[in-house]
């Protein structure tokens, strides 16, 4: 990926899974990554694997050149 950064809106197992996958084969580093999550499992995931965790959907924009949107459809 580069340079860019990334975000994840959503961050349940899918989204953690897709992490992990990216940073064990080292596609991106924790400090070009940011979260934005509901639950505390999931703000809670996120500080254990040193990526960013934003507050606001606005704050998680502002960091990120790619969203990725981990979320469950409804």
């Amino acid at each position: 990926m580069g340079e860019k950064k990334i975000a994840f809106a959503g961050f349940g197992a899918m989204g953690q899974t897709m992490l992990k996958g990216f940073l064990a084969h080292n596609t991106i580093t924790p400090d070009r990554v940011a979260v934005l999550s509901r639950s505390a499992a999931g703000k809670d995931a996120a500080g254990a694997l040193g990526v960013v965790v934003c507050e606001t959907s606005a704050e998680l924009a502002a960091f990120a050149d790619i969203i990725i949107l981990a979320v469950k459809p409804k």
